[in-house]
């Protein structure tokens, strides 16, 4: 991917195709309307000393709102567990979003990523696709299936190339939707979304992150 195209925050990727070439999915989260990012840190420090489904089923009893487009996102990742059997690794927000009963009857198969314990400024995608990688090289898996918001997974894609040799497979979410009840700003409507998305990938740029 160009620089030209990398900064086009406007536009989303198509489907690349391939999907038999991969072995598992992994989606990042779009904004979140409860627990700031300042809080993440506390997250992840329950999340070393419980269980997954411990940490769901005490996310959801405290009735944390995902936000529109991570509700969006983990249908479109049933329907991909469904169609291709294959495992998915998700950012927590999406996780949590699981419809309850298909996160029961596949928790073998859903391998979250949660922030880490000394998280005090966000957990951004650079972050995510990290700890995603140390899962895929702990199962063994090797080609993912991307997935994120549309307006997102530019950037997703470019961060993916530069830290692993292996193309992806990328499919599209179909969401781009925002949510302005989300704690991010940026992803509370698309004018925002576009004027901060633009100054992120030139940070990413300047720092050879892509």
């Amino acid at each position: 991917m160009n620089l030209f195209e990398y900064l086009k925050v406007s536009e989303g990727l198509v489907d690349s195709g391939g999907h038999q070439e991969a072995d598992c999915i992994i989606c990042l989260a779009f904004g979140r309307n409860d627990i700031e990012d300042n809080d993440l840190g506390l997250l992840g420090f329950m999340a070393e000393r419980l269980d997954d489904p411990k940490m769901i089923e005490i996310i959801n009893n405290s009735f944390f709102d995902p936000g529109l487009p991570n509700i969006k996102l983990a249908e479109r990742v049933q329907e991909l567990m469904l169609k291709h059997s294959f495992p998915a690794l998700l950012q927590w927000e999406v996780a949590v979003a699981l419809d309850r009963d298909f996160y029961e009857n596949h928790k073998d198969q859903v391998f979250i990523i949660w922030p880490p314990k000394a998280c005090k400024k966000g957990f951004n995608s650079k972050e995510v696709l990290e700890k995603a990688i140390e899962i895929m090289d702990l199962k063994d898996f090797n080609i993912p299936i991307l997935l994120a918001h549309k307006l997102h997974i530019k950037r997703v894609v470019a961060l993916w190339e530069a830290m692993v040799e292996e193309k992806p497979v990328v499919v599209n979410s179909f969401v781009e939707l925002f949510d302005e009840g989300s704690v991010q700003d940026r992803t509370r409507d698309r004018k925002t979304w576009r004027r901060k998305e633009f100054l992120v990938r030139i940070h990413h740029w300047i720092f050879g992150w892509v």
